[in-house]
């Protein structure tokens, strides 16, 4: 079986290593493991769109799959909300999207500048509107976890 590693592709050289072996461990076909991707796709794309309009309720940007893991994410991201003069970013790394891949819950990150800012509410707010299942405890210390469609 080849292995695609294209730029553009979603998935790390390694990601795709580490689903072939856990094939073979788990003996599971290909077609079962392309279901869940697609699945998975589908729920990030859901909660791509639902919080692309953030920016417009809130003054905060929005950005998915940042390069890497969270430290390299708030290395780009802290500036550039500073030097813009906003309130907060709304974020996940591609980290974050891999350990998706593994676990099915995807880690909502979000950082806010201003205080009394209710960012984590407004994330918790849209995402449920859009149908998407999320835990969250209410703690600004703590990720949003999304764990599905309702």
């Amino acid at each position: 079986m080849a292995i695609d590693c294209k730029k553009n592709d979603k998935y790390s050289y390694y990601n795709q290593l580490r689903i072939l072996n856990s094939m073979r461990v788990k003996k599971i076909s290909l077609k079962e493991v392309m279901e869940k991707r697609r699945m998975k796709s589908e729920l990030i794309d859901v909660v791509n769109k639902a919080l692309s309009g953030i920016s417009s309720e809130c003054r905060v940007v929005f950005r998915s799959s940042c390069p890497c893991c969270t430290l390299c994410s708030l290395h780009q991201l802290v500036p550039w909300v500073e030097e813009r003069r906003l309130d907060g970013a709304v974020y996940w790394s591609e980290q974050d999207e891999e350990e998706y891949c593994e676990t099915g819950e995807l880690f909502v990150r979000f950082f806010i500048i201003k205080e009394g800012l209710k960012l984590g509410e407004k994330i918790k707010e849209i995402l449920e509107r859009h149908g998407i299942e999320v835990s969250w405890d209410g703690n600004y210390r703590q990720v949003i976890t999304v764990k599905g469609f309702k």
